[in-house]
């Protein structure tokens, strides 16, 4: 038995090897390009997870999660869309060996190896001075140490339950997270649907401020669930210039900078400038305030009421903009709720109380059997258990990194701004070709009476002048 474990753990560290440089020179790389902070940590390429090209994981420089919020996430470039898209697979059966060849650089096995080390070294611990006592003739201790096994068998069903339900509840919270942005997403198409059909009624100006701030929503939606404005320290690195100050009365220092010529602040900008010097200073107004997504709300709300009344553009169609707005700031509402209410803590501490105890008592039922293995089979089972924990407490809060923010918040953008003029000159080629057709179909019909009245009157001529010829003369 002992022999074949240690040939199963030879095949799996070969395993790991044969795949370790060329991983780690794609991390390497991918670190390069995302430079440092101001305070010198490591800045990532990806904007808010910092996943592997290829795994779909994340890389972190430190054993927790909430390290994500120390990244400054106002900017989402082609290379990040390409990263995120490539880490979007999906894994099947087939890939089992690649995944069981990149187990070393698992995110949940990072997170989880702090318990899984020292309830093994526990276990090695336990182990070898069971073996001890044996070598030294105190059988009798050593048969002392051990527990039945029974007991854990009772509670193992226990233990599973309260996983189950644990990571259950934090699925639901991330699902019900990316329905939130679906709705972000749809309405804010329709919004800007709607006064693309309408833009004659809106007008010019008006319309592109609306799209502008349309577009600037889902990145402070994102900033306000997942704030990532720099500390003082940290701000260094941007320009005097392009540094804005903004209003955080949760952080010490009640305030942070952000870079103004990334998204949202340039998208604000473009507003302010497509306004003709009014409202110049918008991007002061907004960083004095605490919910930034609630005053795009406000000001959506405030631009479509000046849009003028007229026989297309009446109070139903006004109704309907007011309305979809309004799910904007519902959606608001429901990220602040899943990111300010956690899972209850006493069931937490509980659950992990009692993984806790029951593997740290579980060497005294393995050793009899396990002997020396017991350490390795203890390191096994912690690290499956610890890591379905940890995945329930990774995705409960699905707004620091377990969505892909990023990418959404780009592809509204991108549907609101950079596809309109193609949605016009399509509407416009429509139009022209109805009209060209309808000119045409016209053009024909009137021919074609035109011919037939002709055609009528020679007719009714020719009979005419028949009838008119005296009777035996010939014509």
């Amino acid at each position: 038995m002992r022999s074949f474990a240690f040939l199963v753990s030879l095949i799996l560290a070969t395993l790991a090897t044969s795949d370790a440089f060329h991983l780690n020179h794609r991390i390497d790389s991918y670190v390069t390009k995302g430079g440092r902070h101001g305070d010198g940590t490591l800045q990532y390429q990806d904007d808010s997870n910092m996943f592997d090209l290829q795994e779909g994981e994340k890389i972190f420089t430190g054993g927790s999660s909430s390290t994500s919020s120390r990244y400054d996430c106002d900017d989402a470039t082609t290379s990040n869309m390409q990263a995120q898209q490539s880490s979007d697979r999906r894994y099947s059966a087939s890939d089992w060996l690649y995944n069981l060849k990149t187990w070393k650089h698992s995110s949940i096995l990072k997170e989880v190896r702090n318990p899984v080390i020292a309830l093994s070294s526990w276990a090695t611990l336990v182990s070898l001075l069971h073996k001890a006592l044996q070598m030294a003739g105190r059988g009798n201790w050593a048969l002392q140490m051990s527990i039945p096994a029974a007991a854990h068998s009772f509670l193992v069903s226990s233990i599973g339950l309260l996983l189950v339900f644990r990571t259950n509840s934090a699925y639901q919270r991330f699902l019900e997270g990316r329905q939130i942005w679906e709705q972000v997403s749809s309405k804010s198409r329709n919004l800007s649907r709607f006064i693309t059909m309408y833009r004659n009624e809106v007008g010019s100006d008006r319309r592109k401020r609306i799209m502008h701030l349309l577009a600037a929503f889902p990145y402070l939606l994102r900033h306000r669930v997942r704030n990532a404005c720099l500390c003082s320290n940290a701000a260094d690195s941007i320009p005097e210039q392009n540094k804005l100050c903004l209003l955080e009365p949760n952080r010490p220092q009640n305030h942070c900078f952000v870079d103004r010529t990334r998204y949202p602040w340039s998208l604000l900008e473009q507003a302010q400038k497509d306004n003709h010097g009014q409202n110049n200073n918008i991007l002061h107004k907004i960083a004095q305030v605490t919910n930034r997504p609630l005053w795009i709300c406000d000001r959506l709300g405030q631009e479509i009421m000046e849009i003028p009344i007229s026989p297309n553009f009446t109070s139903r169609e006004r109704l309907k903009l007011l309305d979809d707005v309004g799910k904007l700031a519902d959606a608001i509402g429901s990220c602040e709720r899943i990111h300010q209410t956690a899972v209850p803590l006493h069931y937490a501490r509980h659950a992990l109380r009692s993984l806790t105890v029951w593997i740290v008592t579980l060497p005294f039922s393995l050793m009899k059997d396990f002997g020396l293995l017991t350490g390795p089979v203890i390191a096994m089972i912690a690290w499956l258990l610890f890591g379905v924990y940890q995945i329930g407490h990774s995705i409960e809060d699905p707004f620091q990194g377990s969505l892909r923010l990023s990418t959404l918040c780009e592809d509204i953008r991108r549907d609101i701004l950079e596809d309109v003029d193609r949605r016009e000159s399509a509407f416009e080629n429509s139009e022209n070709n109805m009209l060209q057709d309808h000119e045409f179909d016209l053009l024909s019909q009137t021919a074609l009476y035109s011919a037939t009245v002709s055609n009528l009157v020679t007719a009714q001529t020719a009979i005419a002048t028949k009838q008119q010829q005296p009777m035996g003369v010939s014509s």
